[in-house]
């Protein structure tokens, strides 16, 4: 009764003195790391704390030891705390211990009487080992991952280098542009070659910058419906270079992973010379079906010329020589009169083929070359009308290749016929002049001229005339205006190649 009267339990019977020096015990006992304090002379007065059951210390063990002893340590590896009692005039200390295979973070106190005299000094070590341990397995590891950084980059920058070179090898040209944005995020040598851009002005530009603006769209469009593992080719696009020059260009694409983006890989190749070629051989074509043309219409002329000359001519013949064999036993008179006939014209047939022969290929040409040529068809008999022919030569070759004095004749001789029959000149002068390796040909009249550009393509002999110069490497102009005549300048090389 004389408890439950009181109503009070075990705790509340303890004195508060008794439960506070309990509370300090525990306390003191549970706190973690280890807390102690000296005197003046450093000699451990108390020390208490978790840490000290982690050492196998009991509480009193460090009592009447010096900081030194305790530490098992001497005052040179130990950046003392007597020191910092000492030299920092009892200013409070932080710093790190290894003891005992351990590593602890200590924070040292003065201690001071009444008086302000330091009399102390108490400490607290907090045992780091583990975070120590993981602080240096982090910075070890990440010194491996920066190395394997280091060596990724490395190797990456190698990578790179390598694909570089191989992109700047390689003899085509070579763009990749990011699909999403069309805008241009690698280039090679070749490409900036092309175009007389640098990599960086190129690296700065969009696929629209280096097209021509009418061709823009479909290529934009390609880029954009391109599908991915399909190659495509198209031949005769263009590019646009830096200074505003179109280039003809075939290329190839195909759809990539380049820097995490989807792009589209392009390779181009200049064919601005394959096409000059491709044309040169059209107009080798077309100049070589032209002079055949004019070859055939040079053996229908000279068809027509016997057929309407020389073949009428000896059919003539043949039936006066007919009828002086019918009546030369019944009519003498009238036989002679037919053979009479027959022979005029035998000899004007006669006449004729020289005549034919000469304008086909005169046989002095052959015998004794392209000037003595040109000096008999200059002088051969022609119309009483026909206008005067100077003849002007200065050269110092001898005989040329029979292709080249096949020409020279020929084109004097259409060039010469053209001045008789159009120019109503009453004068002609043909100059042939030697300078260094070429032949210089001038064949000029004052007559009635005409207009090259009305009649140049109509005329099949001025065409015929620049394209037998052509074939042999040389040229021919006309110049001509009404009312003023006529002159034909040719340059022929006097060597064939």
């Amino acid at each position: 009764m004389a408890g439950g009267r009181s109503g009070v339990s075990h705790d509340q019977a303890i004195p508060d003195r008794l439960k506070d020096d309990a509370l300090h015990r525990l306390m003191m006992k549970k706190m973690p790391g280890i807390v102690w304090s000296t005197d003046r002379e450093l000699r451990v007065t108390a020390a208490f704390g978790s840490g000290l059951a982690a050492l196998g210390l009991q509480p009193v063990e460090p009592v009447g030891r010096t900081l030194y002893e305790l530490f098992q340590t001497q005052d040179e590896t130990f950046p003392g705390i007597a020191a910092h009692l000492r030299a920092l005039a009892g200013e409070s200390a932080s710093l790190e211990q290894a003891w005992r295979g351990r590593v602890y973070h200590m924070y040292v106190e003065p201690l001071r009487d009444h008086a302000g005299n330091i009399v102390g000094c108490i400490g607290l070590a907090s045992d780091i080992t583990e975070r120590k341990q993981a602080e240096e397995a982090l910075r070890q590891s990440r010194e491996q991952l920066e190395q394997r950084v280091e060596q990724r980059t490395a190797e990456l920058a190698v990578a790179n280098e390598a694909l570089q070179t191989i992109y700047d090898g390689m003899p085509d040209a070579l763009l990749i542009a990011d699909i999403e944005t069309s805008r241009i995020v690698e280039a090679n040598l070749s490409v900036c070659r092309m175009l007389g851009y640098s990599r960086e002005e190129l690296l700065a530009l969009s696929v629209m910058d280096v097209h021509p603006a009418e061709d823009v769209p479909i290529v934009l469009e390609n880029i954009r419906t391109h599908t991915e593992k399909e190659l495509r080719s198209a031949r005769d696009m263009r590019m646009l270079c830096k200074d505003g020059k179109v280039i003809p260009v075939d290329s190839t694409a195909a759809r990539v992973i380049y820097g995490g983006r989807k792009c589209v890989v392009g390779f181009f190749r200049d064919v601005t010379h394959r096409m000059q070629t491709e044309e040169a051989l059209r107009k080798e074509q077309r100049a070589l079906r032209r002079l055949l043309e004019s070859h055939e219409r040079e053996r229908k002329l000279v068809a027509y010329e016997i057929h309407d000359g020389l073949a009428q001519q000896l059919a003539a013949a043949s039936m006066q020589l007919q009828a002086f064999q019918l009546s030369r036993e019944q009519d003498p008179e009238e036989a002679a009169k037919a053979l009479d006939a027959g022979m005029a014209l035998l000899a004007q047939g006669l006449a004729e083929t020289r005549r034919l022969i000469s304008g086909l290929r005169p046989p002095i040409l052959d015998d004794q070359g392209v000037v003595p040529a040109i000096e008999h068809l200059v002088r051969e008999p022609g119309e009483p009308e026909r206008p005067a022919v100077e003849l002007v030569v200065n050269v110092r070759f001898g005989r040329l290749h029979p292709l080249l004095e096949n020409a020279i004749f020929r084109i004097v001789q259409e060039s010469l016929t053209n001045a008789k029959r159009h120019s109503q000149s009453d004068k002609v002068r043909v100059g042939l002049t030697q300078r260094g390796r070429r032949l210089h040909i001038e064949v000029r009249d004052w007559g009635v001229g005409f207009d090259p550009k009305a009649v140049g393509q109509r005329r099949f002999g001025l065409r015929g005339l620049r394209e037998r110069a052509r074939v042999l490497r040389g040229r021919v102009a006309i110049r001509s205006t009404p009312g003023k005549g006529t002159r034909l300048t040719a340059v022929l090389p006097l060597t064939v190649q």
